[in-house]
């Protein structure tokens, strides 16, 4: 009996020390999430759905912000102000690339998307996936 009630005090332990939480195991990351294809609206819907954490989480995708400054432009889109924009996009990697300027701007928005890939390409000399990447992280943001 004594043997018996040592074997299963030593099971618990062990499965105790084993599926415990640790650092490696619970996502402690600044990044945001992996594209997901969120845009605005899907924001805008989990702040109707009462789900702030799911617009933050979406708005990081969006943006590729910190968790403070998604927060923030959360709480100014649920007050009913405009999103802010993002200071730059970024990559599928999560990789910060130069800012679009304001002829890049106005051919995405103006539904020419393939224009503004290209002269976003020849302005900073970047391959096209980084290109696309930006001019979707601006177009994502309206």
């Amino acid at each position: 009996m004594g043997i018996l009630l040592v074997a299963v005090a030593a099971t618990i332990l062990l499965m105790v020390i084993l599926y415990r939480p640790t650092k490696d195991r619970v996502r402690l990351s600044r990044e945001p999430d992996v594209d997901d294809g969120s845009t605005m609206e899907d924001v805008r819907r989990a702040l109707l759905e009462g789900d702030r954490i799911e617009a933050i989480r979406r708005y990081r995708v969006i943006s590729g912000s910190g968790l403070r400054e998604a927060a923030e432009a959360v709480d100014t889109i649920a007050a009913g102000g405009p999103p802010p924009i993002p200071t730059m996009p970024f990559d599928a990697y999560g990789r910060h690339l130069p800012m679009p300027d304001e002829a890049v701007r106005t051919l995405a928005h103006g539904g020419r998307k393939v224009e503004a890939v290209k002269l976003y390409r020849e302005q900073h000399g970047l391959g096209l996936k980084e290109a696309v990447d930006a001019v979707d992280t601006l177009l994502r943001v309206k």
